[in-house]
């Protein structure tokens, strides 16, 4: 009992330390540690143990990380929501007492460089499930998505950000090495010092290797971007109750662009740039609404993306983005493709509502698109490819690549943070478009009603300043206009050339390892070793 309860002390501070590594607190190096003592916790046990130890440091992770889901509709939603996806770190303890079983019948030299890919490929196959299981899965809170800070940052353009969440799981893996090593010392005094040497060695050189990793240039030109953040009435799911209000706060703030833009106080922009939810009434069925972004891209005189509620097909609704040319009114459209389980549609109405009538807070389900978020839009220079995803979608690897491949030459990430209030949901959010700046070398406009909004450089850095000072991003619920020059590009990184191939070769080595070690060892040698670890 008493090794029971140390093994879960040490999942519940490493799935403590994981959620640190996260927005708001945004301790990077929180990371590695984390995987290192969920590593050791399972390290030994049986495989229903390793299963618990899974999930305490998944609930110890999931349970603060998620605390924004439950704001406005009860904790009953939120700690339903972080349990489910705590369930997935079952699967993966599980994973890392096979593999560790494995490797454990080697020496400890052969041990240490085993073990730390194995760890950082059984977190990439526990993240993969996740993202897409059931209904497209929900792929938030990855190691990757918390080193938007983080020295290790430059690596996710050379291995995806699949194979960046490798890349802390193996540090992390090497502490854990580490870690055996000392206490394998401290009984047989046996074990060679170089182990520990070049394992904190290693740890090292991934940690802070990547910032020597050749970047290259922006291969285009430089574009002049407006960004506005509007503001909405109110935060939680009646944000948008009086109609128009949040659309005449957006075009307000366009009109008053124009003005500065007209006095010579602001550049004039190429394009600009509305989020989610911007117009809060159809424009295309709604005359007021279409009148007051008509006069807006008419004011500011250039092309405008404008997130909208489109009230089709019907008896549904769409999560879209209209592209509106002065005069000309809306000339190109993008519906979102994943719409939100439980958020935006919800799956199995009738069951759901048997178990809590909140269903019903999502009155009418979402419709997914099906043509990827790419958008030609005419500039003085030609047209500018835009790729796009909404909201939630710039955490979904495939719906952020195509549109590269594509030709997308910038990223444009419209959000809506008024249903989870003042949170960090909108800072983890940002941090998840840093990382997808750097993994495909785009410039990123992140924009949302409410905040926090940044337009970002193709190395995730922060451009822009809603008061013109030092480069970051705006404020929550406060009405904020962005500008900047953004570099634009149209070559592929290696990351973006890969897809998904490094999914399948980290899983196609870790599985097989997991297997192995769900196997009796074939010698005395490789018992005894199986015992001692």
């Amino acid at each position: 009992m008493v090794a029971l309860l140390q093994r879960l002390l040490a999942a519940v501070l490493g799935g403590t330390l994981l959620w640190l590594a996260f927005p708001d607190a945004g301790l990077w190096w929180a990371a590695a540690p984390g995987v290192a003592l969920v590593t050791l916790a399972t390290r030994g046990a049986r495989l229903a143990t390793g299963g618990l130890v899974g999930l305490t440091a998944g609930l110890a992770l999931f349970v603060p990380l998620l605390r924004w889901s439950g704001i406005y509709v009860g904790a009953d939603a939120w700690l339903a929501l972080a349990g489910f996806e705590a369930i997935y770190l079952i699967g993966m303890g599980i994973l890392l007492v096979a593999v560790q079983r494995w490797t454990s019948r080697f020496s400890l030299p052969v041990e240490a460089a085993l073990l730390p890919p194995l760890v950082g490929a059984s977190w990439v196959v526990q993240e993969w499930v996740r993202s897409t299981i059931p209904w497209g899965g929900f792929s938030w809170a990855r190691l990757a998505f918390s080193q938007a800070e983080a020295p290790t940052l430059a690596a996710v353009r050379w291995v995806t950000s699949a194979g960046l969440s490798a890349w802390v799981g193996a540090i992390g893996g090497l502490l854990a090495v580490t870690a055996v090593w000392v206490a394998r010392r401290a009984r047989t005094r046996n074990e060679p010092v170089a182990v520990p040497v070049g394992a904190l060695a290693a740890a090292g050189v991934l940690t802070f290797g990547p910032l020597v990793l050749p970047v290259s240039p922006p291969t285009g030109a430089s574009l002049d971007v407006l960004a506005v953040q509007g503001d909405a009435p109110q935060s939680g799911f009646r944000f948008n109750e009086n109609a128009r209000e949040v659309l005449t706060n957006h075009t307000t703030l366009v009109h008053r662009a124009a003005e500065e833009v007209e006095a010579g106080e602001r550049p004039a922009p190429d394009v600009v740039f509305l989020p989610e939810n911007a117009s809060d009434v159809d424009p295309t069925r709604d005359e007021e609404a279409a009148g007051l972004l008509a006069e807006a891209s008419w004011a500011i005189d250039t092309p405008m993306l404008v997130g909208a509620i489109l009230r089709e097909p019907s008896p549904m609704v769409s999560n879209s983005v209209l592209q509106y040319l002065p005069g000309q009114g809306p000339v190109a459209r993008y519906d979102k493709q994943h719409p939100v389980p439980f958020g935006e549609w919800i799956p199995h109405r009738d069951l759901f509502r048997r178990i809590t009538p909140k269903v019903d807070l999502v009155p009418r389900d979402f419709a997914a698109g099906d043509q990827m978020g790419v958008m030609d839009v005419p500039t003085d220079s030609g047209d500018l490819r835009v790729g796009m995803g909404i909201c939630f979608e710039v955490a979904y690897d495939d719906l952020m690549r195509i549109p590269v491949v594509q030709g997308s030459e910038l990223l444009f990430i419209p959000t809506n943070n008024a249903s989870f209030g003042i949170t960090d949901q909108s800072t983890q959010q940002l941090a998840i478009s840093r990382v997808r700046a750097m993994e495909h070398a785009r410039s990123v406009v992140h924009i949302s009603t409410v905040g926090v909004s940044a337009l970002l450089g193709p190395d995730g850095s922060i451009l822009s300043s809603p008061d013109g000072g030092e480069p970051r991003g705006t404020e929550l619920f406060e009405p904020a206009l962005l500008s900047a020059s953004v570099p634009l590009n149209d070559g592929l990184t290696l990351a973006t050339r890969l897809g998904n191939w490094p999914t399948w070769v980290l899983a196609a080595l870790v599985l097989p390892a997991g297997v192995a070690g769900l196997l009796p060892p074939s010698t005395r040698r490789g018992r005894a070793a199986e015992e001692r670890a």
